[in-house]
């Protein structure tokens, strides 16, 4: 495991103890995949606008096609909303975190590198953890 996966697995098993947690994956994958399955969570729904991806990529979990930037689920249907090494990918960042709190009842957990414009703005109103 390379050290941004171990940091992403460190992180997610320290930020939400509850294996039972209703968790959305925005633009997931193979990664998030496997941290999550390695963690053992129960209620994960990953999603993604790559159409080549599809329920049999992520056997253990939901998946579906969604636009991180109108999400269609109700407010708060989510006990947490993680999105990992992706949000930069969004056309507006910024939107697509409004629709994560959105859907989010507990936290929003959204980890990128820290050189991209979005995080040093995070960084500067100290609205990230490193």
């Amino acid at each position: 495991m390379d050290k941004r996966a171990k940091f992403y697995t460190r992180a997610i098993n320290e930020w939400i103890s509850d294996k039972d947690a209703t968790i959305l994956i925005i633009a997931g994958g193979q990664n998030d995949y496997q941290v999550f399955k390695t963690l053992e969570y129960n209620n994960v729904l990953i999603t993604n606008l790559d159409s080549r991806l599809d329920q049999d990529s992520f056997p253990l979990y939901d998946f579906e096609l969604q636009n991180a930037e109108s999400l269609t689920y109700h407010d708060s249907a989510f006990d947490y909303v993680v999105v990992n090494a992706s949000l930069h990918h969004c056309s507006s960042p910024h939107k697509s975190l409004i629709e994560m709190y959105r859907v989010a009842r507990k936290g929003v957990i959204a980890i990128e590198s820290r050189d991209s414009f979005l995080m040093k703005l995070l960084n500067n109103m100290i609205l990230s953890w490193y």
